[in-house]
């Protein structure tokens, strides 16, 4: 189900946030509601955006593909272990 929602955000061209640091930053400063963490995220980055999870309205979803698909979903040639928007 949480995959279906980041292919209908990746159709809708929403503006997405890659990676961890620009991710918790931006959870920081409201800009962030929803959050996409692969299955082979490392757990330090996980715990840190879970442990986040209170600020303001934020939605989590831990997806059942790895960092590498992606990547491929996303349509560049690096793995993606978080995305936000």
């Amino acid at each position: 189900m949480s995959l279906d929602k980041l292919k209908q955000i990746l159709k809708d061209k929403k503006k997405l946030t890659f990676g961890a640091d620009e991710t918790l930053k931006n959870i920081k400063l409201g800009k962030i509601h929803t959050i996409f963490l692969s299955k082979d995220c490392k757990p330090l980055i996980r715990d840190r955006i879970l442990s986040n999870k209170n600020e303001g309205d934020l939605e989590i979803f831990e997806l059942d593909v790895n960092a590498a698909d992606i990547g491929i979903l996303c349509k560049k040639q690096f793995s993606i272990s978080v995305i936000s928007c």
